[in-house]
């Protein structure tokens, strides 16, 4: 039960932008990100984190539409809750940066298909790539 309060209580936690450029010496970090410093400076890439979950979003050259992927550490898929975690990570980029469309691609293993769907995207297209198909997905929230 004390397991259980815990993970509802990290839940409830929102979570937060990273911003990386804090985390170094400038020349450091444009050392470190090399050409997309300036996109990560401007907004343009941003990082959001939930626990041990890491969202990376990337404006496209469609407004409002930001392409998402996504890691996390192997202890959160032991415990079984990188879905909770990126749930955190979409809803504060959601809130703060409102979106028209989020979209996301993934291999046609079951553990991505599942955790997208898991996340809320829905498949929208297949890319029929030379070494295997890519699946397509989007999200969004209602307004």
């Amino acid at each position: 039960m004390a397991a259980s309060a815990e993970v509802n209580q990290r839940m409830e936690q929102k979570a937060k932008r990273l911003l990386p450029f804090d985390l170094y010496e400038p020349e450091e970090f444009d050392e470190l990100a090399g050409d997309a410093a300036e996109l990560i400076r401007s907004g343009q890439v941003q990082y959001w984190q939930h626990g041990a979950s890491v969202g990376v979003f990337t404006m496209s050259v469609v407004t409002d539409v930001w392409q998402f992927q996504y890691c996390y550490y192997p202890e959160v898929e032991a415990k079984g809750e990188p879905d909770e975690e990126l749930k955190a990570v979409l809803n504060a980029f959601w809130d703060a940066e409102k979106p028209d469309y989020i979209t996301g691609q993934t291999a046609t293993d079951w553990p991505s298909i599942s955790l997208m769907q898991l996340l809320g995207f829905r498949q929208i297209g297949v890319l029929p790539l030379a070494d295997g198909p890519v699946l397509s997905w989007g999200y969004r929230q209602c307004h």
